[in-house]
């Protein structure tokens, strides 16, 4: 469970001109469905933070590579739809290592299926490609 901290609806660092654009959860994150997700992206839609950056999909050699895109897929949309609810932008970033996404092929293979509406993308320097904000309401 998160903190309480994190739980209170109050914007948090607003009266001191702090701003945060993002909050970022644990790299296992990656259930829309898990019971720390609601009250996260509730807590930041109060507090002013537009994103919320989750955890990654792993793969070990002998997985189902075209399996694990299509679960993390439907992933991906489930968190679209709380990111919708909460007025909250959800993004999953390429990161290198054992996981999906790990650069530009592999981002793309998380996005082939999507719809315009379902999706924004968004090059940061830094990452080795760039980041993808799961934004349902981005293009309508």
């Amino acid at each position: 469970m998160w903190p309480p901290r994190c739980r209170r609806r109050s914007p948090c660092g607003k009266k001191d001109g702090l701003v945060c654009p993002l909050a970022t959860t644990p790299v296992t994150l990656v259930d829309p469905a898990a019971p720390e997700v609601e009250p996260l992206y509730a807590a930041c839609a109060a507090a002013g933070v537009p994103r919320v950056k989750i955890g990654f999909f792993p793969f070990k050699p002998g997985d189902d590579y075209w399996g694990l895109v299509d679960a993390a897929r439907r992933t991906l949309a489930g968190f679209a739809r709380v990111g919708e609810r909460y007025g909250v932008q959800t993004v999953y970033q390429v990161h290198s290592g054992p996981v999906l996404g790990s650069n530009c092929a592999g981002l793309m293979h998380l996005l082939r299926a999507s719809t315009p509406a379902g999706w924004a993308r968004t090059p940061i320097s830094g990452t080795w490609c760039s980041t993808v904000r799961i934004t349902p309401w981005a293009w309508r």
